[in-house]
């Protein structure tokens, strides 16, 4: 089992040796329409002519042409006999269908890859992509060693074998079970009535953060490499791993509320949670680095310890008592009076932070243990 990580949240300096952590994920990338039916062909000007681009018709049943008239007509049969223009023409436009189905198959491969833990229907929409593109790509090929195997020198013969390969129109790949949402619904998210500067009655502060309950989500594209997302509409998030991560909700609020479930282990590593203001703060951790300087991006309350940590100073400061398997913490933001609270199942603890001046902050957890879970809950 790995030894326990020291960041500055552990008991024991001996365990474990600095070292830096820094990473960087790479950013997600959409992937490309499929190939449309027409495509737009350069043709080399002569010296001193200015460089025309022609369009191309691809559809069935329909021969590309030339800018200029290059194609023959066979006086006895009535057939188009290719020309070196027709053959070059339907070659480039069969390479550049090669070269969009593959890298919207590489596009469409390393988003699956990346957003783990999606739906099931996000994911057997994606693998029906998968499919298709791998597919389609088998069949240019096919289309294109066919191509180059006509022989430009005895045009009657083979005439009809490239009207025949022109007309041949690709069966339309089978994608399977149509998913009833493929992209994910927008946020429907609203800023809440901001809350007078008096302290307000525990009933009005359950109120206000059920109302943000409803919204939040985890974001499948920055929970980090160390976790996943699940639940009716990733409202669950679940560390896979032993190894510092990051992981953010998908939308800025003023407050939010969690179950926290803890694994069983002896040690004691961090696992802050809280509001984060730095974005990209997700990608930093890559491994099982043994120090994490984290506080410096937000503010947090660390659940194992009941102690506080921020960019305000705070590194391990008491503040409450250690949470137990199946508690709930609430975070509170008050604009107004530019305060931060914490709530323990139920109960006020009080005042953390003052003086936090960020407007736009996102729930985040901050953790080294594997199987750590936390899941959006109204309270």
């Amino acid at each position: 089992m790995p030894s326990s990580p020291k960041s500055i949240h552990s008991d024991e300096w001996s365990e474990t040796s600095e070292v830096p952590c820094t990473g960087e994920v790479e950013s997600e990338m959409p992937p490309d329409e499929t190939s449309s039916a027409k495509e737009v062909l350069p043709v080399s000007p002569a010296d001193g002519e200015e460089r025309v681009w022609h369009e191309v018709d691809m559809s069935v049943g329909t021969t590309p042409q030339s800018p200029h008239k290059s194609t023959s007509t066979d006086a006895s049969s009535n057939r188009l006999i290719p020309t070196h223009n027709d053959v070059n023409q339907l070659s480039t436009i069969l390479d550049a269908l090669q070269d969009e189905c593959d890298r919207s198959y590489d596009q469409v491969h390393s988003l699956m890859s990346r957003l783990r833990g999606m739906p099931d229907d996000m994911q057997l929409f994606l693998e029906g992509h998968l499919n298709a593109l791998e597919r389609q790509r088998g069949r240019l090929n096919v289309q294109a060693s066919a191509l180059r195997q006509v022989d430009l020198a005895s045009g009657n013969e083979h005439s009809s074998d490239t009207n025949a390969l022109l007309e041949c129109k690709p069966a339309r790949p089978k994608l399977g079970r149509s998913p009833k949402h493929p992209t994910p619904p927008p946020s429907t998210y609203h800023e809440p009535k901001r809350a007078k500067v008096d302290h307000a009655p525990p009933r009005q502060r359950q109120q206000y953060i059920q109302d943000n309950a409803t919204t939040l989500r985890w974001d499948p594209a920055r929970v980090g490499i160390h976790a996943t997302v699940s639940g009716r509409g990733g409202a669950r998030l679940k560390t896979t791993r032993l190894g510092w991560n990051v992981a953010m909700g998908s939308v800025k609020v003023s407050s939010f509320c969690v179950r926290v479930n803890l694994p069983k282990s002896k040690h004691r590593n961090a696992i802050a949670i809280g509001f984060i203001k730095e974005p990209k703060f997700w990608e930093v951790p890559h491994g099982a680095e043994s120090v994490f300087v984290f506080n410096y991006s937000g503010w947090y309350l660390n659940v194992r310890k009941g102690s506080l940590c921020s960019l305000q100073g705070h590194d391990d400061t008491p503040f409450a008592s250690p949470f137990k398997d199946g508690d709930t913490l609430a975070v509170v933001l008050d604009h107004s009076s530019k305060t931060l609270s914490f709530v323990h199942n139920g109960t006020h603890l009080g005042i953390a932070y003052s003086n936090v001046d960020d407007t736009e902050l996102f729930p985040a957890l901050i953790s080294y243990d594997a199987r750590v879970q936390l899941t959006f809950v109204a309270q």
